[in-house]
């Protein structure tokens, strides 16, 4: 029994020194990297543009990029995860110098997402707080950002009249 405990004890030392190691010399290496450049959505995530990448962004290639926009924000006060995902993928392009018209990017907002979509007054009736989203929802529109709202057929009346009785595709809102 005393041949484990000790066994035991050498191993959590052991353990212990391994750690310590392992964040003196992550310390030791770390990088200052640049702060984070925001160009093109100024309110939505930043990108860091790590220097000397493997695969750095190409301005000639043509990015297509579809966003599921399934989860809503921790907060009422906090931009939807979609919307950050999207802000940063068009800032890290505009960093990159990728022209707009080499920038597809489209946001699927369904479940509770699409309550980051709500105008001001009906987000602030529903969660008291203005929305936080309307500036990078502005923002991503005048970089010529899609974004597709898929419960909007099946949530109001007028909607379902208007499937019946169209053979059109869906509905899409510029973002």
């Amino acid at each position: 029994m005393r041949r484990n405990m000790c066994g035991e004890r050498q191993m959590r030392s052991s353990f212990f020194v391994l750690v310590l190691a392992a964040l003196v010399s992550a310390d030791a290496f770390a990088t200052d990297y640049p702060a984070a450049q925001s160009p093109a959505i100024p309110g939505g995530t930043g990108y860091v543009e790590i220097p000397g990448a493997k695969v750095p962004l190409d301005p000639a290639h043509s990015y297509k990029v579809i966003i599921d926009g399934l989860s809503a924000a921790a907060q009422p006060t906090e931009l939807l995860p979609a919307l950050g995902r999207a802000s940063l993928i068009v800032n890290a392009l505009a960093v990159a110098h990728v022209p707009s018209s080499n920038r597809k990017v489209v946001v699927i907002f369904h479940g509770v997402s699409v309550d980051g979509l709500l105008k001001n007054e009906g987000y602030h009736a529903k969660f008291g707080v203005d929305n936080p989203n309307l500036k990078a929802i502005s923002e991503l529109r005048e970089s010529s950002c899609s974004y597709v709202d898929s419960t909007w057929p099946t949530t109001n009346w007028e909607s379902q009249r208007w499937r019946r009785t169209s053979n059109s595709p869906r509905p899409r809102a510029s973002c």
